[in-house]
């Protein structure tokens, strides 16, 4: 199968900005951070697994063109990133390298590698829609191989208790509406101490999602499904 080398960095391809990517980085999970665990009197040893770490994932580019300021514009800086070998998913991502602007003024083809230290978990596009609810239903999706931390906005008025595979939080006060964020562990506008219980997500698989509160009218998720 053709790679289809596209790089799309902060919602800009390369082919906008007049780039040719020559290389995306290989097709691989993300790193894991281990501890090896050396036990007194047995051979061998335990391996215990500790978080996912960040990579750097590297794009071989050329450039040939009369304008290399809005490439050294462009390639810098943090965003969401898009390698074509993986279209279905972003990378939250930071460029650590410079490109050397003095090399590429030459205006002659020019070879170069853009460093993107990425965090490790890739975010599936179609997780970034939002789903709306209006009775309880079962969410899935086939390719989140990780659990994944929600965007969910209770519309409504008075208190609720909100289950997922039977984990559970309540909200005592609405109040028309409150967003609560299980990436950043907390709720918009100052509403905090509104959620008891633990923030919600969403595992691997079929996730069971219903409500009680009779002052709920509609509820926004968007999954954010994710892959390691």
């Amino acid at each position: 199968m053709k790679e289809n080398k596209i790089l799309v960095f902060n919602n800009k391809n390369n082919l906008q900005m007049g780039l040719k990517v020559v290389k995306l980085p290989e097709i691989q999970d993300s790193t894991k951070s281990i501890n090896n665990i050396d036990i007194e009197g047995r051979d061998g040893g335990l391996t215990e697994f500790n978080k996912y770490i960040k990579d750097t994932k590297q794009v071989e580019c050329d450039f040939r063109g009369s304008n290399p300021d809005k490439i050294i514009r462009w390639l810098r800086g943090k965003g969401p990133v898009i390698f074509g070998n993986r279209p279905d998913r972003f990378y939250d991502a930071e460029i650590n390298n410079s490109v050397p602007l003095s090399q590429v003024i030459e205006n002659k083809l020019y070879n170069f590698i853009v460093q993107f230290d990425c965090q490790p978990f890739g975010y599936l596009l179609d997780g970034q829609e939002i789903i709306t609810l209006t009775n309880g239903t079962t969410l899935l999706h086939s390719k989140a191989d990780y659990k994944s931390l929600p965007l969910i906005t209770i519309y409504g008025t008075g208190s609720c208790t909100f289950n997922i595979n039977g984990r559970t939080f309540t909200i005592t006060e609405i109040g028309t509406s409150i967003t609560i964020d299980s990436d950043i562990e907390g709720c918009y506008n100052g509403k905090d101490n509104m959620i008891n219980g633990k923030y919600p997500y969403l595992d691997i698989g079929e996730n069971v999602i219903s409500w009680t509160g009779t002052g709920v009218t509609k509820v926004d998720v968007m999954p954010r499904w994710r892959c390691i």
